[in-house]
């Protein structure tokens, strides 16, 4: 899990850093002045809410894996919107 969590971690702020750079993202509040990612979003409710997906979909079923993607990308989906 641990291994999960930095690789996340990893790739979340490497994907932010390309995005802002080519203008497809940007955020109003930087939490430090030096990076433009979303330190919260890349190092912490990303990462665990990966692993919290890979727990609960651990034993589920094709449909049940879809299901539940959904209802895990749906929040955030509204909420961005």
């Amino acid at each position: 899990m641990v291994t999960c969590f930095l690789l996340k971690s990893y790739y979340a702020s490497f994907l932010d850093n390309v995005l802002v750079k080519k203008g497809y993202l940007k955020y109003p509040i930087h939490l430090f002045k030096t990076f433009d990612i979303s330190v919260l979003f890349s190092y912490l409710l990303f990462p665990v809410s990966c692993i919290y997906y890979n727990q609960l979909t651990q034993k589920s079923g094709v449909f049940g894996i879809i299901f539940k993607g959904l209802l895990f990308s749906a929040p955030s989906a509204l909420a961005e919107s």
